[in-house]
């Protein structure tokens, strides 16, 4: 059985290489971009099992990229792990679940998993 492939979408480099990692040594594939146009390319190109993504992001932003991924992949899990402190300009119930960065290993995975 292969690894189930992660888009991992984050803004910040060192977030990004932290979920990575993470998310490498627990036996998940990962493909990590830095903003909302390279994941989209990559969902154009690649078959994708999950989306882990922050929420501010140079362009297209968290919100409109998951509205995106959602129209394209309806049946796509997105986990938000961001550092939403107002919750009322993300209306997290958009996303498939939600993890304040920085979220615990374990949290993830269980997510992910499902």
């Amino acid at each position: 059985m292969s690894a189930l492939r992660i888009l991992c979408v984050h803004a910040k480099p060192r977030q990004l290489a932290a979920l990575r990692g993470m998310l490498e040594e627990g036996g998940y594939d990962v493909l990590p971009v830095s903003d909302g146009i390279k994941a989209l390319d990559v969902l154009s190109k690649e078959n994708v099992d999950g989306v882990v993504m922050d929420c501010h992001m140079e362009g297209p932003g968290g919100i409109t990229l998951r509205h995106r991924i959602s129209h394209q992949l309806p049946e796509m899990p997105i986990l938000l792990v961001d550092e939403v402190l107002d919750i009322i300009r993300v209306p997290l119930r958009m996303f498939g679940a939600y993890l304040h960065d920085p979220a615990p290993p374990h949290a993830v995975f269980a997510e992910l998993k499902g």
